[in-house]
């Protein structure tokens, strides 16, 4: 009778985690990926395709030379496991009211969104993607930062399309300052006074982050091209299931994004112990797919 005092089942506690996980990890699919709810054994490979550098254009001599359309493979090693968990007894469920179980989530969900993107990014770093592009404090970075930034990225010969802009919300905030935004009139549109939202500036798709890793370089966000990053996560299911109540798997329909779900009982304390997991694996790309932003 004690457990239906609470009108959240842990299943549902669960399902709004990863929903809250991967809303806070959105910048991620940015990069090249292959997310699947398919199953595979801690140490498996996954292949993420990579496109590298393509041939020149030629010149016609008579008939056609033909050129390679380099779209290779690269093998993903799935050795992260992140995860987050809860116990709780019988009489902590029953104690528990709707508002504190929505708090719970939430913060479970930036736990397990800041371990595994604070992982990767711990890639963007000088020696794997070069000097900093920007140098600008919070205070002094503008639209004439972004432009700035949109020049090396022209410069470097990047694709115009697909092209990210991360940044720290501090960073992002002085952007929401900026006159060429705020005027909805000169930007185009009303978003950034009414929510807040840069959705385009000078060829980027910006999103705002509040998980950039500084990385002992003092980076606050940075230009991205998909290929800069490789990321791949695949469910690896429990061995041994004669202990575990419920396992499940949740997945993202929008981007493939899979978390597993298990929950085992421990009768000596009246416990049920749960656990969202989250299993990926990385690799550096392209170097020169990344221009950094850093303050100092």
């Amino acid at each position: 009778m004690a457990n239906a005092i609470t009108t959240m089942t842990h299943t549902l506690l669960a399902v709004r985690i990863f929903e809250a996980f991967v809303a806070k990890i959105t910048p991620m699919t940015r990069f090249s990926n292959n997310f699947s709810e398919a199953e595979t054994q801690r140490g498996n490979k996954v292949k993420v395709p990579f496109v590298s550098s393509q041939d020149a254009a030629g010149d016609f001599g008579g008939t056609y030379t033909m050129q390679d359309a380099d779209v290779t493979g690269k093998d993903i090693t799935i050795d992260k496991r992140k995860f987050v968990s809860w116990a709780l007894t019988s009489q902590e469920i029953a104690d528990n009211p709707q508002l504190s179980m929505d708090m719970f989530t939430e913060q479970k969900a930036f736990q397990l969104a800041k371990a595994f993107q604070q992982d990767v990014w711990s890639l963007i770093t000088n020696g794997n993607y070069g000097a900093a592009a920007i140098t600008s404090t919070a205070a002094n970075f503008d639209t004439d930062d972004v432009v700035d930034l949109a020049t090396v990225c022209d410069t470097a010969d990047w694709p115009e399309f697909m092209r990210s802009l991360i940044l720290k919300e501090t960073y992002c905030g002085a952007l929401l300052k900026d006159t060429g935004i705020s005027d909805a009139s000169a930007y185009g549109s009303d978003g950034a006074v009414k929510d807040g939202i840069i959705a385009r500036l000078s060829g980027f798709d910006v999103m705002k982050s509040t998980l950039i890793p500084a990385n002992g370089e003092n980076l606050v966000g940075f230009a991205a091209n998909p290929d800069a990053i490789l990321l791949a996560s695949r469910v690896i299911r429990p061995d041994d299931v004669s202990n575990t109540i419920n396992f499940e798997t949740f997945t993202d329909a929008a981007t493939g994004i899979t978390a597993s779900y298990r929950e085992w009982f421990d009768a000596d304390t009246d416990t049920t112990k749960r656990v969202l997991e989250f299993n990926y694996g990385y690799l550096l790309g392209n170097p020169a797919a990344i221009k950094r932003i850093v303050s100092a």
